[in-house]
């Protein structure tokens, strides 16, 4: 009787850590171009930031990181919702910095860095 027990005890404790790890992030973030454009030298260029909470309500900033560039954009992120941020990144093509943003929150912080030089296209 008690190995069924303690099997059991185990099968549960199995289950229970297989659904911590399939659950999504309560906050996820995606980063993509606002449009492409032609920059030549050093330029902001506009980027789409969206924001999703399926977690409990947050609050904070979009935080860009970019060159010598930092900005912080507030948001407020109730359960449930999706909210797009307009964001700038620097490019200067003579340094070759990645930039980061991060989604910095009461409730979390996520990240992602990104090179703004792949948003933009050369004039030919």
């Amino acid at each position: 009787m008690r190995a069924s027990v303690r099997t059991a005890i185990l099968l549960a404790a199995a289950s229970l850590s297989t659904w911590a790890l399939a659950r999504p992030k309560a906050l996820q973030m995606f980063v993509s171009p606002l449009y492409e454009g032609y920059v030549s030298g050093s330029s902001l260029v506009p980027m789409r930031i969206e924001v999703r909470n399926i977690g409990q309500d947050a609050r904070g900033v979009v935080r860009v990181n970019s060159g010598g560039y930092r900005m912080d954009y507030p948001v407020e992120l109730p359960q449930n919702s999706d909210k797009t941020v307009v964001a700038y990144a620097e490019i200067d093509r003579s340094y070759g910095q990645d930039a980061t943003v991060d989604l910095v929150t009461n409730q979390g912080i996520e990240h992602a860095s990104f090179d703004p030089s792949l948003f933009v296209r050369s004039a030919a």
